[in-house]
């Protein structure tokens, strides 16, 4: 119906009203109330269909022993009674209400006194029944164990325009004393100098916005939203919620002067006093953010963002106290497929947060060691706050790589930095500086118990040192990815770090304090381990060869069994089969050969050629081969491929984003990883390679090229895999004549 149409429409009800044919002009207005009209026609509406007054709607459940209180404040309002209706709404089994109302009618002839019924019980339920029913323009509803003072309609009637929601003061009733309201206070501090505001100035007035009591509206907005009955409690919450985004109507208040007050009866049963539970805390709340967030425009909306938030803190205190069921919270709001989820996990994880996670390296930017921290995130599954560093100038985005870890972050800042280095002192010094302060903002109001920091980049350790240097009484873990000080071929790294930084930012004094040596020595990649060595109070290997490589080095002036104590050994995380269907890769498989699939680059120490060698001599291997590399340059790769023979057997292509690389490992019949060399140059091989634990959630064979007595060398692989051992060219062409007679099991095919 065309607004014209509606304008026309009701013009022509309001002149059949006024001529007395009041049963055409409320056929008519009926008839156009069915169909959806702006604000404007819905007020017109409003006015045409019902009295100018208040209708009152109490929902009573089983409330024969206490709506008595109710009637008789309402018995005794200042407004005339020509004004008002009662519009008792009966949710529930039988009782004495009806003989109690029965009673009040016959005292108080004058109050006109509906009674209606409502079924199944459900308060929400009983209040729609109320709306459909009212009389006069105006509602307000009052619960059956509350009541009000006398000039409660009367000065919020006064107060009505007919497009703004009027609120009265509010006391609560604690075993019958009257005490002041937290509710009210805020409610104070939004009216405390202006008797009306708009709904963008009245943030502060916190629950009494979506109380369902203490107000008198338009009728036309309940009629409009009506309350939600799937929901087990926080109806009201998503009523006014919807009603305030829906109408942005002006708020007024009843000056206090006026002594109209709303007397809110506390009692054992009410949701302030419900005892705590999963299903109350977490189910229903998220039941009601479910319904906050399908409202129109919920992203954009502060108040909607206030009151999604707000129901969440129920969720944060019930947490608080009970972190074993974190998890399970964490993967209930999962389970639910909430289109707000991240923002909704986001700030329940900020409130709760007692770990500051430092890796300079982070999502989203797309390196091994921003990955590998986000999969321990996810591995600790606690909630987590991190900083990390801008890699934007050295490392490209994958914003897939923030799936892992987002569901246990709450606040992530990024320290944009100067310049970025791997050994740069600058760099190290400015990005531990930032931290420090970032740290010391935050902890002012969170309280931090626990600091985390992974290392392949050094400048994590040197930042969480500085920190622990401050407060010593936090817990600080120390991951080592792999051993810093020394490379792949046994050298120091290179770089220098001043010892009078250190002793300002307060590492070398707090080593001192501990009865730690002060080293002689300006290596910035020494100070990083032994920083950590000195301070911290858990020191995370990735393997048994790394812990033993890294802290058998002659120089470390700590006893080696008191750095046994305080060391674990914890290999790469592993993921969940259900992360490797998220983004679906779509690679394209010729299921007559055996594909395999390298994912990475090629280093002095890590490469291909034996591999290439060795298929080379493989009769008809374009016949029973796919070799595909995901690498960061495969244009190099198809050069180095030229000439081999191997062109269509090999096939150089470029990285994919984080989680359709894992969906790309499920496709494969073999995942090929191989060890890095370091037989003659090192006494042991420390180093595991990351991608393996990537390789291994996703639950397909692996081609495993190992060193000897490497941690790789100790891994279980899953069934069917193979082990060859670099160097061993006799073990590279028996795996690939194992692959060969291989029946593909890639049931996956574009």
């Amino acid at each position: 119906m065309k607004n014209e149409t509606v304008d026309g429409l009701l013009f022509a009800a309001e002149h059949l009203g006024k001529s007395g044919r009041n049963e055409s002009a409320v056929s008519i207005l009926k008839k156009i109330s069915e169909v959806k009209n702006t604000t404007a026609q819905q007020k017109r509406l409003n006015e045409a269909l019902r009295k100018p007054g208040i209708s009152i709607i109490i929902p009573t459940y089983k409330g024969g022993g206490r709506i008595g209180n109710c009637l008789a404040s309402i018995s005794q309002q200042t407004i005339s009674t020509d004004l008002f209706e009662v519009i008792i709404v009966k949710n529930g089994p039988t009782d004495n209400t009806d003989s109690v109302v029965s009673r009040f009618r016959n005292s108080h002839p004058k109050i006109n006194i509906r009674v209606l019924e409502s079924h199944p019980a459900n308060a929400g339920r009983a209040r729609n029944v109320g709306i459909e029913n009212v009389a006069y323009n105006h509602i307000t509803f009052i619960d059956d164990d509350d009541y009000i003072s006398p000039n409660f309609l009367k000065a919020a009637f006064e107060q009505t325009d007919g497009e703004s929601i009027v609120f009265s003061d509010l006391a609560d009733v604690v075993e019958g004393q009257v005490q002041e309201s937290y509710a009210h206070k805020k409610l104070m501090e939004v009216f405390n100098a202006n008797r009306e505001v708009t709904l963008s100035q009245a943030s502060a007035a916190g629950t009494a916005l979506t109380m369902t009591c203490i107000k008198i509206f338009p009728a036309y907005m309940a009629e409009t939203i009506k309350f939600d009955t799937d929901l087990k409690n926080g109806e009201d919450v998503v009523f006014w919620t919807n009603i305030l985004q829906k109408y942005s109507p002006k708020l007024r208040k009843c000056d206090s002067s006026a002594q109209a007050v709303y007397f809110r009866v506390v009692r054992s049963g009410s949701i302030s006093r419900t005892q705590a539970s999963f299903q109350f805390n977490i189910k229903d709340r998220i039941a009601v953010i479910k319904k906050l967030e399908a409202i129109e425009g919920a992203r954009a909306s502060t108040t909607v963002r206030q009151k999604i938030n707000s129901a969440l803190m129920f969720a944060v205190n019930y947490l608080k106290d009970r972190r074993e069921e974190y998890s399970k919270a964490v993967q209930f709001i999962k389970d639910q497929n909430l289109d707000m989820e991240k923002d909704i996990l986001r700030y329940l994880n900020s409130k709760l947060s007692d770990t500051f996670f430092i890796s300079f390296c982070f999502a989203p930017w797309s390196d091994t060691a921003g990955v590998v921290a986000g999969k321990r995130i996810a591995e600790r599954g606690e909630p987590t706050d991190v900083v990390s560093a801008n890699l934007q100038s050295v490392r490209s985005r994958d914003d897939s790589i923030q799936y892992v870890s987002a569901p246990f972050i709450g606040r992530h800042k990024e320290i944009d930095l100067s310049s970025v280095s791997f050994s740069g002192e600058a760099c190290v010094r400015e990005f531990t500086e930032n931290v420090v302060k970032e740290f010391t903002h935050a902890h002012q109001g969170r309280k931090y118990k626990k600091i985390y920091s992974r290392a392949m980049w050094p400048a994590s350790h040197f930042a969480a040192a500085a920190i622990k240097a401050k407060h010593p009484n936090i817990f600080w873990t120390a991951e080592f990815s792999d051993p810093l000080l020394l490379d792949i071929f046994g050298n120091d790294r290179p770089g220098k770090i001043s010892e009078k930084w250190l002793s300002e930012i307060g590492i070398k004094r707090e080593i001192s304090k501990k009865g730690g040596s002060t080293l002689n020595s300006d290596s910035l990649f020494t100070w990083a381990e032994y920083s950590a060595y000195a301070l911290a109070d858990s020191l995370i290997f990735t393997n048994e060869n790394q812990m033993k490589y890294m802290l058998d080095q002659e120089w470390i002036p700590i006893p080696r069994d008191e750095l046994e104590k305080k060391s674990i050994v914890s290999k790469h995380p592993t993921l969940k089969g259900a992360i490797y269907e998220i983004e679906d890769a779509k690679v394209l498989l010729d299921t007559q050969k055996c594909n395999i699939a390298y994912f990475g680059n090629f280093y002095k120490s890590r490469g291909l050629e034996d591999v290439i060698e060795s298929m080379r001599k493989i009769p008809n291997v374009h016949e029973k081969f796919s070799l595909h590399i995901f690498t960061s340059n495969p244009q190099e790769t198809s050069e180095r491929i030229k000439g081999t023979g191997l062109e269509e057997v090999i096939f150089a292509k470029s990285y994919l984003p984080y989680l359709k690389f894992l969906s790309a490992c499920t496709y494969f019949d073999y995942l090929l990883v191989n060890d890095a060399k370091t037989t003659g140059v090192k006494p042991l091989n420390p180093y595991l390679p990351s991608k393996l634990s990537d390789y291994l959630g996703a639950n397909r064979p692996i081609w495993a090229i190992t060193e000897h007595g490497s941690p790789m060398d100790h891994i279980t692989l899953p069934e069917g895999s193979i082990k060859s051992y670099l160097g061993n060219i006799h073990s590279y062409h028996a795996a690939l004549d194992k692959m060969a007679n291989y029946t593909s099991k890639a049931t996956k095919k574009l």
